[in-house]
């Protein structure tokens, strides 16, 4: 009787001793897949008023702005791509619709008084931003044109940031 409950023993230890191997191997596997997706997705952006903008109307001296924030949550640094993208510019004088991203955070993009795009572009392909940083942005347009020369006096469009994948 001891022999088989020694041997039930022995059993039962085995038992145990594979389900942990099995736990081990299965958390390492995990952590490492969480790991690699989270490089993978490390920036997020949020706009303080909605990434589409449709300005319409618009009369001169009014001016529209938008702050604009990328966070960098990875522990290693990461780049991004600026664009306008979904540009439609229906402005008779186009010269007249001014834009300006601001910033005073180093590595960020900086554009300066610029007319705004009549179709969609690249800013910048490459933006650093370093480890578990922030960008902050305002983006303002204003029209300093002349109201009565405009019919349709429309404009759409977005800033899109998006991280660039690691190689």
């Amino acid at each position: 009787m001891k022999e088989v409950f020694n041997k039930n023993k022995i059993i039962i230890i085995a038992i145990i001793a594979l389900i942990l191997i099995f736990c081990l191997i299965f958390v390492f596997y995990n952590k490492a897949g969480k790991t690699s997706s989270r490089e993978e997705f490390s920036i997020s952006v949020n706009y303080k008023n909605g990434k589409e903008i449709e300005l319409s109307n618009i009369q001169k001296g009014q001016v529209y702005s938008n702050k604009i924030i990328v966070s960098n949550n990875a522990d290693d640094d990461m780049y991004y791509s600026v664009k306008w993208v979904n540009v439609s510019n229906k402005f008779n004088d186009q010269n007249k619709l001014i834009y300006k991203l601001d910033t005073h955070d180093a590595d960020a993009l900086f554009v300066g008084n610029s007319q705004i795009p009549i179709t969609s572009c690249t800013l910048s392909d490459k933006v650093l931003i370093r480890k578990r940083s922030t960008h902050t942005y305002e983006l303002t347009i204003n029209f300093d044109g002349d109201t009565s020369q405009e019919k349709e006096n429309m404009f759409k469009g977005a800033i899109e940031i998006k991280q660039i994948p690691k190689n």
